[in-house]
């Protein structure tokens, strides 16, 4: 089986795909003044970009870890369950 890098930088790849697997790097948003809302709107996108190019989608997602590091982050945390619930809810 060979191993693809997806968008590979000096240390690591963004993604890595590997057989019928896809593994990505840790994202964080371009825009860290945004809110929780905002910061998860960017990163769900950037997952999306890194699926299709290594020619997958959403619907195949296994696990999915979200770390908010800021305690107002973690209250918020609404925000940003909201938006993984309207772009990737796997009933949607």
């Amino acid at each position: 089986m060979t191993i693809e890098r997806i968008k590979p930088g000096p240390i690591m790849s963004q993604a890595v795909a590997h057989g019928d697997r896809v593994y990505l790097a840790g994202l964080v948003a371009a825009d860290l003044d945004a809110d929780t809302k905002g910061q998860t709107e960017q990163i769900l996108a950037k997952v999306d970009e890194l699926l299709a190019a290594a020619g997958s989608d959403k619907s195949k997602i296994l696990k999915a870890n979200i770390w908010l590091t800021r305690s107002e982050e973690r209250r918020a945390g609404k925000g940003c369950e909201e938006v993984w619930r309207s772009r990737w809810s796997p009933y949607h």
